[in-house]
């Protein structure tokens, strides 16, 4: 079964050691607005998602989704993989 937009929410806080009300107030909203986020009572707003993505340190479309298409990308730049491979991939993506 696929993770829920509140399940995601919830876990990324816990994985980043974030309490409920630390991520509220980075995000500018009441404890209360993220609890019912993260229980699937409240949606979120479009124009808190950039800095609540930001603060979990994902992209939003693996905030919403769970998927994140640069995924492997990105794990390739960290790992130090060479230009050639890169561009290799980065053409694969397109």
């Amino acid at each position: 079964m696929a993770e829920l937009f509140g399940e995601r929410l919830k876990r990324l806080r816990t994985e980043r050691g974030m309490t409920v009300d630390q991520l509220a107030q980075t995000i500018g909203v009441t404890h209360s607005i993220v609890r019912r986020a993260e229980n699937g009572e409240h949606q979120v707003r479009a124009h808190r998602l950039p800095e609540l993505a930001r603060r979990l340190n994902v992209t939003i479309d693996y905030l919403l989704t769970g998927k994140d298409p640069d995924a492997a990308l990105r794990n390739a730049i960290l790992r130090g993989t060479s230009r050639e491979i890169l561009l290799a991939m980065a053409k694969r993506e397109m």
